[in-house]
């Protein structure tokens, strides 16, 4: 019974410990570098350009993000987020 009880609460602790935070931007095949794009901020998003956007952070995705919009909470290291404010104009990068 005590061998039970001491899993269980083993069980439990290892439940409690602090995760690792993954990476707000990573670079590489896979990830994307939104600093690149830094001066981008406080210029019109038209959508024109995302696909140069995309390449040019080294994303494979790209996903726009306008005020009240609902936004997934998942991590992706090859996505880079546009965020913009109620007249379009950007107010941040980051992939994730």
């Amino acid at each position: 019974m005590r061998m039970v009880r001491a899993i269980a609460v083993a069980t439990l602790l290892v439940g409690c410990a602090p995760m690792t935070k993954q990476p707000a931007a990573t670079s590489g095949p896979k990830g994307c570098d939104a600093g690149k794009l830094h001066d981008l901020i406080g210029k019109p998003y038209d959508g024109s350009e995302a696909d140069a956007l995309r390449n040019k952070a080294g994303a494979r995705l790209i996903r726009v993000i306008r005020p009240g919009n609902m936004v997934t909470m998942d991590f992706r290291e090859d996505r880079l987020n546009v965020k913009l404010d109620a007249s379009d104009r950007v107010t941040g990068l980051n992939c994730g």
